[in-house]
């Protein structure tokens, strides 16, 4: 009899058929007064259902389905129909899942209104539904455009496997199950290939995706063995720039590598930097104890160029205080020998003075002066440049 009504209800209502003066006469129904406004929110509901606690309101016009309290008092909690949907006619609850209807199609949402992604096709029966309810065992669904109602037996998320179409309202019984019929089999065939063919696109992704991430391990595993390579032939530098690049994809990709590989990765990093350093420092060492000896030979050209070398090793060590002073009394070996020079230069100059050759004593000074500009520290740079500006000034005074 619960059915019965719920049907007439759907029925009457399809056909614009007034329905509380029939409910009133022939049931002993009667209007209770009570009522409650959605306007707020929406201008044109088309369907109501009721979860056990709460109503839900859906708007033709906005989309949106609304719940409502027991009382009607709206909660400020809504959800969007729209992405889906463009003309929301119908909801239900099914005690687990909203169902919203949409012309000739029905929507599966979860509890907090988010789309499930299934969906069944209704159009068969006719392509203007416009009302739905659950029962608890069946769907049942108001075509408009014949004006008939039609019950559903929902049994899978695959709109092939809805099996059990009843048409209630006329005479015939139509049954469409999952391998076809005249009403669905068209539309089965054709949404059988596109599932087959999303299905297919998505193997397809998920190959690509796992060829590229073999292909991801596949280069930190290389850099790995190449740098051990480099480490064992003595290229600590080569070698950390493997281990770094190894661990910064490795780092990049942590859910397709261990914390273990991650860790053991660092260790070799450390591992070359300590033995690039050593080897930094020996160079280094030579650098000086070369520039020395060819200083202590005059031959400062050979010294400034060990010197120089020994600086351009200083600046690849980590920064320390201990690399702050090598720079530093490298910079004053450097300046040492620059004031050799200089002094050579202005002893040069002094003796072609002598010798009546004043302008070539000048050309002489100003060498000096070029050799003075490379100095490091300012103070010494500045002082033999003065100095030997004065003896510049002094030879041109001389010559008057």
């Amino acid at each position: 009899m619960k059915h019965k009504k719920i049907l007439l209800l759907l029925l009457f209502l399809t056909l614009g058929i007034p329905i509380l003066s029939k409910f009133a006469t022939a049931s002993g129904w009667t209007y209770s007064g009570v009522h409650f406004d959605v306007g707020a929110q929406v201008t044109s509901p088309t369907g109501i259902t009721w979860d056990g606690t709460n109503f839900w309101v859906v708007g033709y016009d906005t989309d949106e389905v609304y719940k409502y309290t027991s009382a009607g008092v709206y909660t400020g909690i809504n959800f969007d129909a729209g992405t889906e949907t463009y003309t929301p006619a119908g909801i239900t609850w099914d005690g687990t899942y909203f169902w919203v209807l949409e012309r000739n199609r029905v929507y599966k949402h979860y509890s907090n209104g988010t789309f499930t992604g299934t969906l069944f096709w209704a159009g068969n029966q006719d392509s203007n539904q416009r009302g739905i309810i659950w029962d608890g065992t069946y769907f049942w669904v108001v075509g408009q455009q014949l004006a008939v109602v039609y019950q559903y037996q929902y049994t899978s998320d695959e709109p092939e496997d809805i099996i059990n179409w009843v048409l209630v309202g006329i005479i015939a019984l139509i049954i469409v199950s999952a391998t076809g019929g005249l009403a669905t089999s068209y539309y089965l065939v054709k949404r059988q290939k596109k599932q087959k063919r999303v299905r297919k696109e998505q193997e397809i992704m998920l190959m690509k995706q796992k060829m590229k991430e073999e292909a991801t391990v596949k280069e930190i595993n290389m850099l790995i063995r190449t740098g051990d390579i480099e480490l064992s032939k003595g290229n600590f530098s080569s070698a950390l720039q493997k281990f770094n690049r190894s661990f910064k994809i490795a780092d990049e990709n942590r859910k397709l590598v261990s914390i273990i590989l991650l860790n053991d990765i660092e260790s070799k990093i450390k591992l070359a930097k300590d033995k690039l350093n050593i080897q930094i420092e020996n160079k280094i060492k030579i650098s000086i104890k070369n520039g020395e000896k060819f200083e202590s030979e005059n031959k400062f050209e050979e010294a400034l160029k060990s010197y120089r070398a020994a600086l351009e090793n200083v600046n690849d060590l980590p920064k320390s205080k201990e690399r702050g002073q090598i720079i530093k009394n490298l910079k004053s070996k450097i300046d040492n020998v620059y004031s050799i020079k200089i002094g050579e230069s202005k002893d040069r100059a002094e003796e072609l003075k002598n010798l009546g050759k004043p302008y070539n004593a000048i050309e002489s000074y100003k060498m000096a002066i070029k050799e003075a500009e490379n100095m490091y520290y300012p103070s010494q740079r500045n002082k033999e440049i003065e100095d030997i500006n004065y003896y510049i000034n002094q030879t041109y005074v001389d010559m008057l």
